[in-house]
């Protein structure tokens, strides 16, 4: 059987070093980002290795989900790792078409979605590995406490764009949490806080703030490498880690609130409805 690469956020940085560092190891590699010529250059250049397709599809919303989900399925029958690489960090709040807060849609609600709609396509024992950041800790700016308010997911009051970052951030930790706790047939799934990166995930930033923070990252091929390491380990690593860069580590002691976990599940589900119900891809409830 040919074993299979999704990569989500394929089409540029730590995604695309991904899809290059780990295409030998696959005969076909499906690269999603919202940008279909990049998507088609990085599948291009790795033609010569592995069965590559491409794909510009935005998966903030529940319509791109869906495409997303129905592109998947027209190219393969099965999947055997999963990548979700896609960042954001706009300097204002932008709402996607479905009226949610751009950070939380593409870190927490797209991940979240196309692990459900794909479940039943991830080969026993795969793999799935989500990039996190140090971020999940505290606003990588700002003095405010980190919180993640349920009645304000999409960060209607008093809106700060760390802190935006940061909660969705949080919010992805705490589903592959729950994820991890839910998933079926020995599938697995970790976070990856990959390190400070020179990726375009800044470019709605000052430029001055850009050039120093450019100053100290490091190319984008060496977190590629680390979640290659992620996805060829595979099961034997456990499952609902969070690694950064290359050492396991704790992550913030609200991330394993329970509570917070079962209470942000739900909102989830209702953020995603009705697409997750109509697809009969609702997952269970992970215990509190």
């Amino acid at each position: 059987m040919a074993r299979t690469l999704l990569v989500v956020g394929g089409s540029s940085g730590i995604g695309r070093e991904a899809v290059r560092e780990l295409a030998p190891d696959f005969d076909r590699v499906l690269i999603l980002g919202r940008d279909a010529s990049r998507g088609r250059a990085v599948a291009e250049s790795i033609s010569t290795t592995s069965d590559a397709h491409a794909a510009g599809i935005d998966v903030s919303t529940r319509a791109g989900l869906a495409e997303a989900d129905d592109w998947v399925r027209s190219v393969t029958g099965s999947v055997q790792a999963v990548v979700f690489s896609a960042g954001v960090m706009p300097h204002r709040r932008v709402e996607t078409a479905d009226g949610h807060e751009l950070n939380l849609a593409v870190h927490h609600l797209a991940p979240f979605g196309l692990t459900a709609l794909l479940l039943d396509l991830i080969a026993d024992g795969s793999p799935i590995v989500q990039v996190n950041s140090v971020g999940h800790r505290w606003p990588l700016a700002g003095a405010r406490r980190l919180r993640l308010p349920l009645d304000d997911l999409d960060f209607r009051r008093d809106f700060e764009q760390y802190e935006a970052y940061s909660r969705s951030k949080l919010a992805n930790l705490l589903a592959v949490y729950g994820w991890a706790q839910v998933l079926p047939r020995g599938i697995v799934v970790n976070a990856l806080h990959p390190g400070l990166v020179r990726t375009r995930i800044g470019r709605d930033q000052p430029l001055g703030r850009v050039r120093l923070y450019n100053a100290i990252a490091v190319h984008p091929a060496i977190p590629g490498a680390r979640i290659a390491r992620l996805v060829r380990a595979g099961a034997s690593l456990g499952s609902g880690a969070y690694w950064d860069r290359d050492v396991r580590q704790a992550s913030s002691s609200l991330s394993y609130d329970a509570e917070l976990r079962a209470g942000l599940w739900w909102e989830t589900l209702r953020m995603l409805e009705p697409l997750l119900s109509e697809r009969d891809a609702v997952p269970p409830t992970p215990d509190r």
